[in-house]
């Protein structure tokens, strides 16, 4: 099985000097442990908890430790498809992965308990992300459709998204909170 790589680089240099063309990037970690190709990964707010997910189906959960070294802690298989897109909650109790197993999950980080799986997709998961108050999650979907989760409802696994009909696939998207707007990088150019 090849082995893939996530590779974190440490940018401090660059943005404390100015950067000349000559300057290169020092690598300060490398980690492996997924037996497939790492397509999403996702940082805790306090950068201190990393996530990673990949085509072999596993989520794995990394911990920044005091020499500033991600340490493997666990990891999930609880997808019939690789994952696609991943995010952590603001107060890092949860975690939610997206595949393409047409499903989403929020997970307890510390038990590793599903709290709540999204069923409401018939493709993909292309994106999900939490609003800053932790009290919504947005997810994408390529059946052209934005959701939009109330926490309360998950953590009572409620399933009463409100559905935004974008018509083509959608693959990125993003809340502007001062703006009120999401914005969404669908198929083709729009």
């Amino acid at each position: 099985i090849m082995r893939f790589q996530l590779i974190l680089i440490s940018l401090s240099q660059l943005f404390t000097t100015s950067a000349n063309a000559s300057d290169s990037v020092t690598f300060r970690n490398v980690i492996k442990g997924h037996q497939a190709q790492v397509e999403t990964f996702a940082i805790s707010d306090d950068g201190k908890t990393l996530v990673t997910g990949g085509w072999d189906n596993t989520v794995r959960i990394y911990e920044c430790d005091s020499m500033g070294n991600w340490e493997f802690i666990k990891d999930f298989r609880r997808h019939f498809g690789a994952i696609t897109t991943l995010t952590i909650s603001p107060d890092k109790k949860y975690f939610v992965s997206g595949s393409k197993d047409n499903t989403f999950n929020m997970v307890e980080m510390v038990t590793g308990n599903i709290v709540f799986t999204g069923r409401d997709q018939n493709r993909p998961v292309t994106d999900v992300f939490f609003t800053e108050d932790g009290n919504f999650l947005f997810t994408s979907c390529e059946d052209g459709y934005v959701f939009i989760y109330k926490m309360d409802d998950m953590l009572f696994a409620v399933s009463k998204p409100t559905k935004i009909r974008v018509g083509s696939p959608v693959y990125d998207i993003d809340l502007s909170m001062r703006k009120g707007k999401i914005f969404v990088c669908a198929r083709g150019n729009e």
